[in-house]
């Protein structure tokens, strides 16, 4: 690297921590959208982390290369509509951008990036040679990647235009802001659950973000928001006594519920109120916290 002028380093930087934002965004919108627009979304989180790959190649950082390798193969079966969406290969893929975003961290920290865990690149393994839970994808899975290549209609706007009194419709840039910095507490209380030594913090954090956002969401009448809010409430407490080996499980459910909220926050400053079909996602929220498997 010491060849390298170091300022690439810092747009590599600069750029890779956009990415893997945008990609662990359009993995929590994959598992909470109808199957018709996943092929959009899977081409979205290909060229994403294609391009962190790509630039990471470019400056020899090999651990990051890698593993971004093994995902983007993953991610390439998905897109192409070989294999099926799967509570199994979306916690995969939710993992393997936390341990991206991990090795990036570490770089802007001056830090050397750790390999991935062996353990996720079998798995990750296992998905591309299709023995990974994904399982063969049925015709609209193969109608949905055809679809990515249309061209979006511009009056398709997400959810549904906000229809609120004034006196609640005067608020709504509060709540925007409110809500995405909810969505940051949400990331760092995540950072904690993850060591024992804090993860009592997290926990109590967490309480605290549901209670105001589920007030919050209640007032504003945003039912799929409520939803989650309160799956997020019902979670935080059993996440404490989480055995190890569930905690990566859970921490990229929880993680994702700030994505949603950010998303959220997003739309509402259009007008607009996003409306989720949430019931499977609640659903392996709760059963990632209880410790559960996760079923297809």
């Amino acid at each position: 690297m010491s060849d390298f002028d170091p300022s690439l380093m810092q747009d590599f930087l600069t750029e890779s921590s956009e990415l893997i934002e945008q990609l662990d965004g359009d993995l929590v919108k994959l598992e909470s959208s109808p199957e018709s627009e996943h092929g959009e979304i899977l081409n979205a989180c290909f060229r994403a982390l294609h391009t962190i790959k790509g630039a990471a190649s470019f400056l020899a950082l090999s651990d990051v290369t890698d593993f971004a390798h093994v995902a983007e193969d993953a991610l390439n079966r998905l897109r192409k509509g070989e294999i099926a969406v799967s509570p199994q290969v979306m916690d995969a893929l939710l993992q393997s951008a936390d341990v991206v975003r991990g090795q990036i961290e570490a770089l802007a920290e001056g830090e050397s990036t750790a390999q991935a865990p062996q353990d996720l690149v079998d798995r990750l393994h296992a998905i591309v040679e299709g023995s990974g839970g994904g399982g063969a994808a049925g015709s609209s899975g193969a109608d949905a990647a055809e679809a990515a290549g249309g061209v979006a209609d511009d009056a398709d706007l997400p959810g549904r235009s906000l229809d609120l009194p004034p006196q609640k419709a005067d608020l709504v840039e509060f709540m925007a802001a409110d809500l995405t910095e909810y969505a940051g507490q949400i990331d760092h209380a995540v950072e904690q659950l993850a060591h024992d030594a804090t993860r009592s913090d997290g926990v109590a954090s967490l309480d605290e973000i549901a209670d105001n956002l589920s007030k919050t969401a209640e007032f504003f009448e945003l039912d799929e928001l409520t939803a989650v809010i309160q799956a997020l409430a019902t979670a935080a407490p059993q996440l404490d006594a989480l055995p190890a080996e569930h905690g990566p499980d859970a921490w990229v459910r929880v993680r994702a519920v700030g994505r949603l909220i950010e998303d959220q926050a997003e739309w509402l400053e259009k007008g607009r109120a996003l409306g989720w079909p949430v019931e499977t996602f609640v659903a392996r929220l709760s059963a990632a916290a209880a410790g559960d498997t996760l079923d297809g």
